[in-house]
């Protein structure tokens, strides 16, 4: 029945009989959603195909939760990590020395760290 109606029509049926309704959309419309723009949905993450300062911004839909009286949405602390850019950190943890590290990377088994943020 619905699919035999055009979505203007449907949209006024619904709102006349008071039954929440939303068009479905695409991922892609997140990005001008209105909604989304007016309330900060959108959170500006630095992306690059392989961690470089090659990249730019983009806006990416936030959490959708909101904490505390004063709603506080969480955020964007620091941004995602360029390729290779916390290896040491990581590998150290896991039990690898400073030289085995730098073996590692020497032999082209991790990545190395490409390059800093534009």
């Amino acid at each position: 029945m619905l699919a035999t109606l055009p979505q203007e029509e449907v949209a006024r049926r619904c709102e006349r009989c008071n039954v929440s309704w939303a068009p479905v959309g695409q991922p892609g419309d997140l990005f001008t959603d209105p909604h989304l723009l007016a309330t900060g949905g959108l959170l500006d993450v630095f992306i690059s195909r392989f961690g470089g300062g090659d990249g730019k911004v983009a806006g990416l839909p936030a959490l959708p939760v909101e904490f505390g009286t004063d709603r506080q949405r969480p955020g964007i602390r620091r941004q995602p990590p360029c390729m290779g850019e916390h290896n040491a950190e990581v590998l150290g943890e896991a039990g690898f020395t400073s030289v085995e590290i730098a073996g590692l990377a020497e032999a082209g088994v991790v990545a190395a760290r490409t390059g800093e943020r534009g």
